[in-house]
């Protein structure tokens, strides 16, 4: 059977870590796993109070595989709920928890961490391998400070924007690929990944080869490190390996 093939297999029932569930429950209450915080940042002369969604630790069902795997519905409260919808009532929380319920109960957002729990029939539907990479390769964001740039792995600012597939759904397929990397990242004494050692590689060739015909430096560095990311085998391997073992049998 060939590589695709197998990967097609693999990624018919991804982000259904729990696998099949005997006894299917209904449409769950999200207030109860997720609630809004609000921090408050400091800054010289003033204070910001800003929200954050966070999980709540419950020990039920649901609750218990949310717990095993969190990474994947981090994603979805950051990614997929408009922060900036709190801004104009942050001064009343109350306000702020209802627009934050509402946010929460809404059914396509519902619909994310529904096919989470269960795979139904593929309903989470299938990705391939190139869509894997194309993906992953867009959490390696380049940025310029001054004269110097520097490449970072973002959740918030990145590139996914700019994935080339406007008619498909990429949010679970995110949510793991985000997963996979910050569980590697945040290990605890591990050597540093081979894949950073390679974007750093990659961005120093973008880096050396600027010359005046460049218009954008930023630009030509950010794509030079996506394209290269998006070939990295290291990226691959590990992008397979994980979801071998968290989301296939």
């Amino acid at each position: 059977m060939r590589k695709n093939s197998i990967f097609f297999i693999l990624l018919v029932v991804i982000c259904a870590s729990c696998k099949r569930s005997k006894e299917k429950e209904a449409r769950f209450i999200l207030d109860n796993f997720a609630t809004l915080e609000f921090i408050i940042f400091e800054q010289p002369g003033k204070s910001l109070l800003l929200p954050d969604i966070k999980l709540v630790n419950i020990q039920d069902t649901l609750g218990t595989v949310i717990g095993k795997n969190p990474r994947r519905y981090e994603y979805l409260l950051k990614n997929r709920i408009n922060v900036d919808s709190f801004l104009k009532v942050l001064t009343d929380t109350t306000k702020a928890k209802a627009v934050n319920s509402s946010f929460l109960n809404n059914n396509e957002f519902q619909g994310y961490f529904y096919s989470t729990f269960y795979d139904d029939e593929g309903n989470q539907g299938s990705f391939r391998e190139e869509e894997l990479m194309k993906i992953g390769s867009k959490f390696f964001l380049a940025e310029k400070m001054g004269h110097q740039f520097r490449t970072r792995i973002c959740v918030g600012i990145n590139g996914l924007d700019e994935v080339e597939y406007p008619y498909k759904d990429y949010t679970l397929l995110e949510a793991l690929v985000y997963e996979a990397l910050f569980e590697r990242l945040t290990q605890e004494n591990a050597e540093e990944p081979t894949l950073l050692q390679n974007l750093d590689a990659y961005s120093s060739k973008a880096i050396s080869s600027l010359d005046e015909t460049v218009m954008d430096s930023l630009d030509f560095v950010r794509a030079s490190a996506f394209d290269a990311m998006e070939n990295d085998d290291d990226l691959k391997t590990h992008l397979l390996g994980y979801i071998a073992l968290k989301v296939v049998d």
